[in-house]
């Protein structure tokens, strides 16, 4: 079965869980990254998305073009500092990142 899907764009999630203290912060600079962001080469789509049902809780979803233009995103310096401000004690644990394999 293998080359049946291509492998087209490359998909990665993220999983925020922000401290109480902390949720409209996350909700400021996660505005201020969405911009930066989507305005990247390569990015198809890039979206930060808050729980309706449990406060703090925050989700990203992005699609990129290939793999380096995320790696290319991932290394620059207005992510570096978002991670830098997370790294702050705003968040409750450590984020989830997971890749995807693109099914079409």
């Amino acid at each position: 079965m293998a080359g049946v899907f291509p492998r087209s764009n490359y998909v990665v999630t993220a999983r925020f869980v922000i401290r109480p203290d902390s949720v409209n912060k996350m909700r400021v600079i996660t505005h201020d990254l969405t911009s930066t962001s989507r305005a990247e080469q390569g990015c198809i789509i890039y979206h930060f998305s808050e729980s309706a049902e449990h406060e703090g809780i925050f989700s990203l979803y992005m699609i990129w073009r290939d793999e380096t233009a995320y790696r290319n995103y991932a290394a620059s310096p207005f992510v570096r500092a978002f991670n830098s401000i997370l790294s702050q004690g705003m968040l409750t644990a450590p984020p989830v990142v997971e890749t995807w394999r693109s099914l079409g």
